[in-house]
C-alpha cells in the first residue's frame, strides 16, 4: 500500500503497544481478525499483508500524526480484509494427493 507520507513526525512516537491497540481496536470495529500484526522497517510501503491473515506495518508509522497512523491502519486492515475474502480455501490434505495440484491451477 503507498500512502504519501504526511512530511512531519512526531517529536515522540508512540509505543508499540499503543499502536497495536490501536490496530486492535480498528480491526474489531472492521469485523477483520489478522492472524499476526508485525512491525518492520519498510522502504517503500506503509503496509503489506497476506491472504494467510499477517499484516505488516512500516515501523516509521509509530513516528506519524495519529490522523496518518488511522489511515495506513485502516487501510491496511481493508487490504487484508479483501486478501482474506479472496484468498483460495485451504487445499484437503487428507491424502496429499491433491497438495501438488493446488499450486498454480487457475480452474
Amino acid at each position: 500500500m503507498t500512502i504519501d507520507s504526511p512530511g512531519e513526525r512526531l517529536e515522540h512516537p508512540v509505543s508499540k503497544p499503543i499502536f497495536f491497540a490501536e490496530v486492535n481496536s480498528w480491526a474489531r470495529e472492521m469485523g477483520v481478525e489478522p492472524k499476526l500484526v508485525q512491525l518492520r522497517r519498510m522502504t517503500k510501503k506503509w503496509a503489506s499483508c497476506s491472504a494467510s491473515g499477517q499484516v505488516t506495518f512500516n515501523s516509521e508509522v509509530l513516528s506519524q500524526p495519529p490522523p496518518f497512523r488511522k489511515q495506513v491502519i485502516v487501510e491496511g486492515l481493508e487490504r487484508l480484509k479483501e486478501q482474506i475474502k479472496n484468498a483460495p480455501p485451504p487445499a484437503d490434505s487428507g491424502d496429499g494427493a491433491l497438495d501438488s495440484c493446488q499450486e498454480g491451477e487457475g480452474g
